[in-house]
This record gives C-alpha cells, sequence and structure tokens, in this order.
C-alpha cells in the first residue's frame, strides 16, 4: 500500500478514511502499531501517562547501538530526563525567543525573494520550505548556515532515508 499511495503515511491515512476511524490497530510486520488521527486524539496520547511507551523495534535497537535511548526510542523516567535536558539546552539556543524568530523571519525572507524571482515558474513548495525550515535548524545546532550545496545533499540524504523507512 505504500507503493501505491506513495508514503506509509498516506497509505494509512487511506486505510483510516476506509474505515472511517481516527484510531487504526494493526500489524507491521512483526511489530502491533497503533496510529491516531485528530486533534483531540492526538493530544490525549501524548499527554497521559498510560499512552508514554514507545516501540522496542529491531530498527529502534539498531538505530541505539542495541540501547533505548533518545526522546524518540526511551520511556517512563529516562524519556522524562532526556525531555527535561532537549527542552533546557534549546532554550539555551534560543528556542521560543525573540533571536529564533529573527532567523526564521530572514530566512522567510530569503524564500519570499526567491518566490518573486523565479518568474511565475512552478515551484515545489516541499523542497524550498524543508531548506527554509534545515538552515534555521542547522543555524542553531552548528551556529552557521549551511552552504546551498551541503544543504541539498543533507535533505536528499534524509529524503532517500524517510523513503527507505516508509
Amino acid at each position: 500500500m505504500s507503493k501505491l499511495h506513495g508514503s506509509q503515511w498516506k497509505a494509512l491515512s487511506q486505510i483510516a478514511k476506509e474505515y472511517s476511524t481516527q484510531v487504526l490497530g494493526l500489524k507491521l510486520g512483526s511489530e502491533l502499531v497503533v496510529v491516531v488521527y485528530g486533534d483531540r486524539n492526538i493530544r490525549q496520547v501524548l499527554m497521559e501517562p498510560e499512552f508514554e511507551g514507545r516501540p522496542n523495534s529491531f530498527f529502534i535497537r539498531l538505530r541505539c547501538f542495541g540501547k533505548r535511548m533518545g526522546i524518540t526510542s526511551a520511556d517512563g523516567p529516562l524519556w522524562r530526563e532526556h525531555r527535561k535536558f532537549a527542552v533546557k539546552h534549546l532554550k539555551n539556543v534560543g528556542f521560543g525567543k525573540a533571536s529564533m524568530e529573527r532567523e526564521i523571519q530572514q530566512e522567510m525572507t530569503k524564500l519570499v525573494a526567491y518566490i518573486r524571482n523565479n518568474n511565475s515558474k512552478p515551484i515545489s513548495p516541499k523542497s524550498i520550505l524543508a531548506a527554509a525550515v534545515m538552515n534555521v535548524l542547522w543555524k542553531y545546532v552548528a551556529g552557521e548556515s549551511i552552504e546551498e550545496d551541503r544543504l541539498k545533499l543533507l535533505l536528499e540524504l534524509l529524503s532517500a532515508r524517510s523513503k527507505a523507512f516508509s
């Protein structure tokens, strides 16, 4: 179904529509998976402690060298500790502050200029928006803008990785 619809999330969205549901329970390979749609349901899953568990699949263990590490793989007290650490350090580098807003505005100014200078030719919003978002994030991680060629390569690698696991 992923190939038919172009990605896993599109295929699952189609299944949810076909069955008129906002909660899917299914088995992908050997993994039991729950997919949730709708603001209220997603908020409930993200906020209530009974939904804190994270998958412990082959790919998670492979990515984390056999251990359950990081915000997306850990759960319980370890997850809370990792989240607290990440939020603290994101705030230290400007996350949610006026300085970050300025960086975003600068990137959006470049984006608008690019669109205006494109002489009404079709533009893929996916590529230009992904580049703008990645450039803002890169500035916070590396302290500088990423060169256009390296940015293009990074986005291609991320896209290939996404397709490989979708």
